[in-house]
């Protein structure tokens, strides 16, 4: 298995039993440096996921049985291995169907990055095959496990693909690195060049590069074939379906003089293996951004429905901008598509998605969280198209994080799993004569539930008065809030929560207890610090702190720890019930002693060893310095410093001198490395020093 060189810090297993009994152990990558944790942790300092039931599989989670019923988390950017280990969480906030960001070779992997910095680097890939080394996200193996493993959740895994073009030195050269996994792409340049960017204005320009990612010549057999044969490797993986970046800027066989059978080819070929080996039906859907381009040519959005769906990006900026404004006109209209001759049979909406927030001017970026969940809750309580959560990094996280976790909050694993329960049912809309109150209210086999949006303009009560057609007279419970509902002669009345949300439905599916904590396990603590736990969808919970005494608690609790510890590791262990379902989690934190914090240099040259005493100097920017010995062991030098002080040297010196203190021994130095900013890090490659006499 590939790690970032930051993400081997932590050791992650999960266990599930299952009958007959089984135990599922994994790598998996944590947030943190190595660095911090390697000199502390052993094999055993591990934490452990255990969700137990008497069996585990889509009727404990009530999920949807196909992608196109369900809902789609987008996790993206998320390493695959921190997919499989929040598999629990993402079934019991009743995503049926993951979508991962793209796994062929990537180009530039330079380890652990910021994923504003490198993001766009997965959408730039080398070739047409899953990455086995040096990738962000993990690689074939994991990709294996994770496939396997969501299965027994009943769990969909869609992929993303990029089959309209490679990674480019410019708009009409490939990157030379293609030619290690697409020879004769790379060598017979099967690229358009066309020399003109896309855009939306004819057919010719709709295969046009996208900046400098040359647009591929999809339309040969060579290209055919080998996206054919990378959509035919991940099927091996166990994968449930594809998204196709950029589909778009890929011609049908209705385009005229651009036409080409790439769709037939790919998307026939595709079903006609999976069908081979048995497997259910895939998934497959486009990116179609704004609309298909080539408008004075009359293009049609139903070159591509024979093949594939597709994202109605226009429908979805219409339901994200009815939550935005507060007003639900848009919302309630039975046929929202942008499209003629297309329904919800074909299309996948979103609140947002990773273009809207990522890309230059990130356009739903400054639009809160709670507006975008209003715009998928919106979308969600409907039946008759999936949706796509995008769950957002925070602006600190690094390719392969999960960073936030808007996606399990209360009322997005609420709407899913009303969405799951009322499977089939018709929708029926309205809104409150102002159009600020937005309600959906559903029936199926003597069930009865609504799903209610409010405006939430300022100084607003959260008072809801709504005449309704299906719900019958009686008493609803609000699931995100808690709140009591009345409907009394055909009159909803009741008061919103702070999330401007009521889902009011009673479930029929037990949920899994969802456990929280709000400290990251990524980095380590030099003080003592408190843990807030959560818990939600439990009847009874407790805690413990390195196997101690279990206290109990009800919904939330904090604890501290480290108080009496300078240096060491810290377990603490939640388990929450309700019923029969138990979820436990495990969380490793790391406590440091500010004064003694070991600094790692390794491959130093025998040269500066070998009958030598080695020193290093170390100061505070702006302070004095002082000498600090270490330990020599095979090449590798290891001494310590405080959490102040910011820079070293390395010095060598005569095998009889040994410095101590502040003393100037500078003209018995033999040899000294240049300056070494410490910046947080503390392990070192004496191959990148300066070393100078």
């Amino acid at each position: 298995m590939v790690f970032s060189s930051f993400a081997l810090s932590l050791i992650h297993m999960k266990h599930k039993i299952i009958i007959p009994i089984f135990a599922l152990s994994l790598l998996a990558s944590s947030c943190g440096p190595t660095h911090q944790w390697s000199s502390l942790l052993s094999s055993s300092d591990t934490y452990s996921y255990y969700s137990t039931s008497v069996s585990i599989n889509a009727e404990d989670y009530g999920l949807a049985k196909t992608v196109h019923e369900g809902e789609i988390l987008h996790a993206w950017n998320w390493s695959l291995q921190n997919i499989l280990s929040y598999l629990p969480e993402i079934a019991a906030a009743g995503f049926s169907t993951i979508q991962t960001s793209p796994m062929q070779p990537q180009k530039d992997y330079l380890g652990e990055q910021s994923w504003s910095d490198a993001w766009w680097k997965l959408y730039q890939p080398l070739g047409f095959s899953i990455a086995t080394e040096n990738h962000s996200l993990g690689n074939k193996d994991d990709l294996i496990a994770l496939c396997r493993e969501a299965d027994q959740y009943g769990i969909k895994i869609i992929v993303d693909v990029v089959a309209n073009h490679l990674a480019g030195d410019s708009r009409k050269t490939l990157d030379p690195a293609v030619e290690k996994y697409e020879p004769e792409i790379y060598r017979q340049k099967l690229i358009h060049d066309f020399g003109m960017a896309n855009d939306d204005s004819t057919k010719a320009t709709v295969q046009g590069a996208i900046g400098d990612y040359p647009d591929l010549a999809t339309e040969n057999p060579i290209v055919q074939n080998r996206v054919l044969s990378l959509l035919k490797e991940y099927i091996d993986c166990g994968v449930d379906g594809f998204r196709f970046d950029a589909a778009k800027h890929i011609e049908t066989p209705s385009d005229g003089e651009y036409a080409s059978d790439f769709w037939p080819t790919v998307i026939n070929g595709a079903k006609e293996y999976n069908e081979e080996k048995g497997n259910d039906e895939l998934y497959f859907y486009g990116e179609i951004l704004n609309n298909v381009g080539g408008r004075s040519q009359n293009r049609q959005v139903t070159y591509y429905t024979p093949y594939i769906h597709f994202t109605d990006t226009v429908a979805s900026d219409n339901m994200r901008y009815t939550a935005t404004s507060g007003l639900y006109g848009d919302a309630i209209k039975e046929d929202i598509f942008y499209y003629p001759d297309t329904n919800g049979d074909n299309v996948v909406l979103w609140a947002e998605s990773h273009d809207t927030y990522a890309n230059d001017g990130g356009g739903t970026r400054s639009i809160s969280q709670e507006k975008i969940n209003k715009a998928y809750i919106i979308e969600a309580s409907r039946n008759d198209f999936p949706s796509l959560y995008f769950a957002r990094p925070s602006d600190s996280a690094t390719v392969g994080q999960v960073s936030t976790f808007a996606w399990q909050s209360k009322e997005i694993s609420e709407i899913n799993r009303f969405h799951n329960q009322f499977i089939g049912s018709e929708n029926h809309l309205s809104m409150s004569e102002d159009k600020t109150i937005f309600l959906n209210e559903k029936s199926k086999n003597g069930d009865f539930g609504a799903v209610i949006v409010g405006g939430a303009y300022e100084g607003t009560s959260g008072k809801v008065s709504l005449p309704v057609s299906t719900l019958p007279d009686g008493e609803y419970i609000d699931r995100v809030s808690g709140n009591l509902f009345t409907v009394n002669d055909s009159l909803l009345e009741g008061t919103l929560g702070e999330s401007d949300v009521a889902i009011l439905y009673t479930p029929k599916i037990t949920s899994y207890p969802v456990i929280e904590v709000d400290k990251d396990q990524s980095s380590p603590y030099y003080e003592a610090f408190d843990v807030t736990i959560s818990v939600r969808d439990a009847t009874s919970s407790y805690y413990q702190i390195d196997n101690g005494e279990e206290v109990s608690f009800e919904n939330e609790v904090t604890v501290r720890l480290g108080e009496n510890l300078p240096s060491g590791i810290i377990h603490l262990r939640v388990v929450a019930r309700n019923g029969e379902k138990q979820t436990v989690r495990e969380y490793t934190y790391l406590k440091r002693d500010p004064n003694h914090l070991e600094i790692t240099v390794i491959n130093i040259d025998d040269q500066y060893i070998d009958n030598r005493t080695l020193m290093a100097w170390v100061w505070k920017s702006g302070e004095d310095g002082r000498w600090v010995s270490g330990d020599v062991s095979e090449n590798t030098y290891r001494f310590a410093v405080t959490i102040e002080d910011t820079n070293f040297l390395l010095a060598s010196f005569p095998a009889n001198v040994h410095p101590t203190g502040t003393e100037d021994v500078w003209d018995q130095c033999i040899t000294q490395t240049g300056d070494v900013s410490i910046g947080g890090a503390s392990s070192f490659d004496a191959q990148s020093f300066t070393w100078k006499s």
